[in-house]
């Protein structure tokens, strides 16, 4: 069997027999969300001391399958994005869960300027004093994607967000055709509770003018793929993707910046709370 088609119950019950193991006793069991996570992740903890491994399902099968097996083992943690729980300051009190500083780990990642500049200068002509604005340039013009997937989910609206964007951008302007976008992400998503485009409008703007740290509100995969358009579109370099580029700040993105985070902070105390070793 393939891994991407082992079900979440089949991963379940392999860790727990993992778990119960005898080999396995003061072992650190690690639970991230998917592959490029894994590929991360594991270079950051001590792997004679720790297993690392994806859940599948997304995070809320994450979180159930940290708070299922740490009834049998304490030594089991789960990593994931923050999404949008930081920006709506909501409490965070999942058993054993730990969050990304920003809205997911690549927008951590690229909040970091050695990896933000890695990139940049491999792709672009840009001088480095331009990079962070050239950065907030991008997420300004792609925020009100950001804003739309907000407002799906404070109000599970339960929009269909597979439509590309890239070709609705415009580096010029740096604006976006909006008002496109919405009509794609409304004829690919039947359920909706909001199929009108105005009204949808009105409430992104409206959650817009709270002024939010865009950090929180912007996915890293969109940004990539962002970045990846304008490297095409102006430097012209063909065969870029955002796939590419996240494979890119993976590789930059070391052991050292990875200290600086949040993140290795609260972990680093759950280390010396259960008297284990992560790194």
């Amino acid at each position: 069997m393939k891994k991407a088609d082992i079900s979440y119950q089949e991963k379940l019950n392999e860790l727990r027999l993992d778990i119960l193991h005898p080999n396995s006793r003061g072992i650190n069991f690690v639970l991230l969300e998917g592959d490029t996570d894994i590929r991360l992740f594991r270079k950051f903890f001590d792997l004679e001391k720790c297993k690392v491994e994806t859940i599948p399902g997304g995070n809320k099968k994450l979180e159930e399958c940290v708070d299922t097996l740490v009834n049998i083992y304490p030594l089991v943690l789960g990593i994931r994005d923050s999404d949008f729980i930081k920006l709506n300051s909501l409490e965070y009190n999942e058993t054993n869960m730990f969050l990304t500083d920003y809205h997911d780990i690549e927008i951590t990642m690229l909040n970091f300027e050695p990896v933000l500049n890695s990139i940049i200068f491999e792709y672009s002509s840009k001088s480095q004093c331009q990079h962070l604005i050239f950065r907030d340039e991008l997420i300004e013009t792609i925020s009100l994607i950001g804003f739309l997937k907000l407002l799906n989910d404070k109000e599970q609206l339960e929009l269909c967000f597979k439509s590309g964007f890239q070709d609705l951008i415009s580096f010029t302007n740096k604006s976006i055709d909006f008002e496109q976008y919405i009509e794609r992400i409304l004829s690919k998503s039947p359920n909706t509770i909001l199929k009108n485009k105005e009204e949808l409008k009105r409430r992104v703007i409206e959650l817009k003018s709270t002024n939010p740290d865009l950090l929180q509100l912007t996915n890293g995969h969109d940004l990539l793929n962002a970045f990846a358009k304008y490297f095409r579109e102006v430097e012209n370099k063909n065969g870029i993707n955002g796939d590419s580029l996240g494979s890119a700040i993976r590789i930059v993105f070391n052991k050292s910046l990875f200290e600086q985070t949040t993140l290795y902070s609260s972990l680093t105390e759950w280390q010396i709370t259960n008297a284990t070793q992560l790194f």
